[in-house]
């Protein structure tokens, strides 16, 4: 039995991976903001609950 080592034979996207092997695209600074409505959301509806139960919890 032979032992398969993964970079004996390169898959076939590695011809586009060029030399440096940097295909990956950075996303902007910005591509987060697309998320910021759910996080506001989940934060009104698990963060108002939680803070009022702590104030009840304290008073």
């Amino acid at each position: 039995m032979t032992a398969s080592h993964p970079s004996a034979a390169p898959g076939p996207g590695a011809a586009a991976a060029g030399a440096a092997g940097r295909t990956r695209r950075r996303r902007p600074a910005r591509a987060w903001l697309g998320a910021l409505p759910l996080l506001v959301f989940a934060g009104l509806c698990f963060g108002l609950p939680a803070g009022a139960l702590l104030y009840g919890a304290i008073t």
